[in-house]
């Protein structure tokens, strides 16, 4: 009776979801599709998440908390689209484009993705008839399941995978990240004083009151939230690079609420930098005193399961959530200035 329960739940969210998406092909303007966006689309992941709280009672709190966040950004950026897309409307005056008229181009299209919608509900249900739950695990599978926590000590096995057994991926992604941020800072900072100038003689408008009382109730709460998400990776769900963009979205947040903020780009460089280097002399650490590169064993396993346990993994889940923070904070502010 409780799946039965949560699927009913879930599919009504569902359903409102797809009116959501629909409604967002379908309006005429922004402000109509940001209505479908908004109502739908919070109602649809508020049913979701009730759903899924159902099937899985004790993961309640946690998804109360997401729901606060869900029913609190939703409405506040809307009303920062609405407020943009009204100025922009008067800046520019109305529109002269011509009304839409359905001609045989349209109309093909319009079969077309009918056709694709179709073929797509067939896959989708081949896949759900044909779906069995798996009793056991792949040998991959299982041989990291039972090694994680016993040679690692860490009960979250995926993030043991990440930051010990394939540690050299993982450098590698962030050195994509920070290339990407490169890119970015090479790309957009030229023209950085320029833009500096005209943002100091413009004088851009501040952002409306219910956006900046928005993000003043939400920029602690999603701080801790990412410090939490970084420091209980070993825990359970979450680790550097989940907490490290839930930290960025801070940035974001204030950029929104606050246009004359300006993040420190020298600050966040330097920070960036040491975590970095942090992360390599840990990995040293680990060759000299345990048994190879970024070996968590360096330092003690503690007890499993306690919030001081699994040796560096911890450490190495600060770091990296300060350097992704720190890079895709640096991106958001280029692509401002």
């Amino acid at each position: 009776m409780q799946e039965l329960i949560g699927s009913f739940v879930i599919l009504i969210g569902a359903i409102f979801l797809f009116s959501a998406g629909l409604g967002m092909l379908r309006m005429p303007d922004v402000f109509t599709r940001m209505q479908v966006g908004t109502k739908a689309s919070t109602l649809g992941n508020t049913l979701v998440l009730v759903g899924i709280a159902v099937y899985h009672p004790g993961w309640s709190l946690t998804l109360l908390i997401i729901i606060y966040f869900v029913l609190m950004t939703n409405p506040i950026s809307s009303h920062a689209l609405a407020r943009s897309a009204h100025k922009w409307k008067g800046l520019n005056g109305p529109s002269d484009e011509p009304k839409r008229t359905i001609g045989p181009v349209t109309g093909i299209k319009r079969a077309s993705a009918v056709v694709l919608v179709a073929l797509l509900g067939v896959i989708f249900e081949i896949i759900a008839i044909n779906y069995s739950t798996r009793t056991s695990l792949p040998p991959l599978s299982e041989a990291y399941v039972s090694l994680v926590p016993r040679e690692l000590g860490a009960p979250n096995v995926i993030t043991g995978i990440l930051l010990t057994y394939r540690a050299f991926d993982t450098l590698g992604e962030v050195a994509v990240l920070f290339m990407v941020a490169a890119g970015v800072g090479l790309l957009l900072g030229a023209g950085e004083d320029k833009s500096e100038a005209l943002h100091e003689r413009s004088g851009i408008t501040s952002s409306s009151e219910i956006v900046q009382n928005g993000a003043d109730v939400l920029v602690p709460l999603i701080a801790i939230f990412a410090a939490y998400i970084v420091m209980h990776g070993h825990l359970g769900p979450g680790g550097g690079f989940q907490g490290g963009a839930v930290m960025a979205s801070c940035v974001l947040l204030l950029v929104l609420a606050q246009p004359q903020y300006r993040v420190e780009l020298a600050r966040l460089s330097v920070t960036e930098s040491l975590a970095g280097i942090l992360i390599v002399l840990v990995g040293i650490a680990g060759m000299i005193f345990a048994g190879g590169f970024l070996d968590n064993r360096v330092l003690p396993l503690g007890e499993f399961g306690a919030f001081f346990s699994a040796g560096a993994i911890p450490v190495l889940s600060v770091l990296l959530g300060l350097k992704v923070g720190c890079e895709l904070s640096v991106i958001i502010e280029r692509f401002r200035s």
